[in-house]
């Protein structure tokens, strides 16, 4: 409050209403949730995928649709297995190469070099890691007299 403002109409009613808010309970702090706001950009994200797929859907999937009307769907598990999802998961990192393995790491910027464990100094791939490690020979031994054929990705 600033006595030069006195007798001044407007500011005479503002250091009034001033005056009484100070004795007023103040309002509770309002918080929103770090879930929340994913949930909701989410929500974003897909409503307006979904705007942009209505708004094209004519030209769009009608490629896909023509060749493999008669096929069997689409599915995510292992094809003919009723498998834990944990295994599953494992198969197709194993498979597409995306996954908990060095190489991939040093894809994505968390590793300088993707090379194996200890004195194996090959790249970490999938690959490397069923078929040519030597950390995993007594596991790949059992592996292949488990499945009575050659080993191969």
């Amino acid at each position: 409050w600033f006595p030069g403002h006195k007798n001044i109409f407007g500011n005479d009613i503002a250091d009034k209403l001033a005056k009484k808010g100070l004795g007023r309970k103040p309002i509770g702090t309002s918080f929103t949730s770090l879930s929340y706001i994913k949930r909701k950009g989410k929500e974003k994200i897909l409503s307006d995928w979904k705007q942009s797929w209505e708004a094209n859907s004519k030209k769009q999937g009608k490629h896909y649709t023509r060749i493999c009307r008669d096929l069997v769907r689409f599915s995510l598990g292992i094809p003919g297995s009723n498998v834990q999802k944990k295994i599953q998961a494992a198969y197709f990192q194993l498979k597409t190469g995306i996954g908990f393995f060095k190489s991939y790491s040093k894809v994505i910027g968390k590793d300088e070099e993707g090379k194996c464990f200890r004195d194996c100094q090959s790249l970490q791939t999938p690959t490397h890691l069923i078929l040519h490690c030597a950390h995993y020979s007594k596991e790949c031994k059992e592996m292949r007299k488990e499945l009575r054929s050659k080993l191969t990705m």
